[in-house]
């Protein structure tokens, strides 16, 4: 098995797609601002 196929591998990347999409919703200007604090507590 090589490490692109490793399921921990895959986990990671995963995780780090969240974050960036809570914090690309934290940063979205059309959100109310205590709608964005809420995606990032």
């Amino acid at each position: 098995m090589s490490n692109a196929d490793s399921p921990f591998i895959n986990r990671e990347l995963s995780w780090l797609e969240f974050n960036q999409r809570v914090l690309d919703q934290a940063l979205y200007a059309k959100v109310h601002v205590l709608e964005r604090l809420k995606f990032l507590a």
